[in-house]
Order: structure tokens, then C-alpha cells, then sequence
């Protein structure tokens, strides 16, 4: 089992860092357990604000903070859960021009038997490209049972228009 709580991950001097939080298999073989990420403040991450990459039983992300990320919470890779819960969040300014984003999502959940994505805000995704990239504020993808509510997604995509494809929440 793992829990993150109350931690403040930024940049020292210039640039922006890569991933801020990352659960990820090591060197040990252990039993899937559970994971809760709460209270967290990222800021400043080139990469993942919050980033789930290996099996877990339950995953819960809950009231933290993502400012300035290059994607805000995602599960990728080789990352699933039996249960996952993301919950109150707020994800800001995901995408910063300089950024090499192909595919930028403030909140993507994949590879879950069931998932509770509830009342998080994800507010400026990709605000700053105008060609080529697929945004999405929230997305779920290969969840079996699925609850979407209480949302919100806001100044999503570059404001002049421009070429890219945006989802708000898919």
C-alpha cells in the first residue's frame, strides 16, 4: 500500500522538472495494493502532474492541486486498477506552449473495473497551441463501469480556434 499526502513538488531555479508524482512498479515483485494520492500540490511539471504505471487495487486521488503540467492525472502504460476513485481536484493550465504535447488530457483514466471521476475542475487544457494537438479535459477509456459527474471543464483549447482536436469530457 502506498499514500502521498500533503506534499508541494516544484522546480528549482529554470525550467520546469518532469513528472511531479509517479506509482510505478520497482525492483521487488509485491501484490497489487492500494494507492491514495490527497492534499498535493504540483506545480511547474513538464510531464505528468500525477501518473498511475503499473497494477494496483484501488486508486484514489483526491483534493490536490496540478498547476502548470504538461498532462494532469493519468493512468497509462501498464497502470489499471480494480477501483479507481479521482475525486475534487483541480487541474490548471495543463499544456505550456514549449511543451512536446501530442496528446494533452487534464484527467484520463484507463484500464478499470470501475472508476468515480467527481467534481474535479480542469480549467485552461492546450490554451496556449494552435496546430496539431488532441486535447482532452476529462477521459475514460477501457473502464467497465463508469460514474462521470459534478465536472468541471473550462477554457479548453487554444482561444483564437485553430487546428487541434478537443474533447471536453469523452
Amino acid at each position: 500500500d502506498a499514500l502521498v499526502d500533503a506534499n508541494t513538488i516544484s522546480t528549482w531555479g529554470e525550467g520546469r522538472g518532469t513528472d511531479g508524482i509517479v506509482v510505478d512498479a520497482g525492483a521487488f515483485a509485491v501484490q497489487p495494493g492500494h494507492v491514495r494520492i490527497t492534499g498535493n500540490r504540483v506545480k511547474q511539471r513538464a510531464e505528468r502532474g500525477i501518473a498511475l504505471r503499473t497494477a494496483v487495487r484501488t486508486f484514489m486521488v483526491k483534493q490536490n492541486i496540478l498547476d502548470g503540467v504538461g498532462h494532469g492525472i493519468m493512468i497509462e502504460g501498464k497502470g489499471q486498477a480494480e477501483r479507481v476513485a479521482v475525486e475534487n481536484n483541480e487541474v490548471f493550465d495543463v499544456g505550456i506552449q514549449g511543451d512536446a504535447l501530442g496528446f494533452g488530457a487534464g484527467i484520463s483514466v484507463n484500464h478499470a473495473t470501475s472508476a468515480a471521476i467527481v467534481g474535479n475542475t480542469v480549467a485552461r487544457v492546450g490554451n496556449q497551441f494552435v496546430e496539431g494537438a488532441e486535447l482532452a479535459g476529462i477521459g475514460e477509456v477501457a473502464t467497465e463501469d463508469v460514474r462521470i459527474s459534478g465536472n468541471v471543464v473550462e477554457e479548453f483549447g487554444p482561444p483564437e480556434g485553430g487546428s487541434v482536436g478537443a474533447l471536453g469530457i469523452a
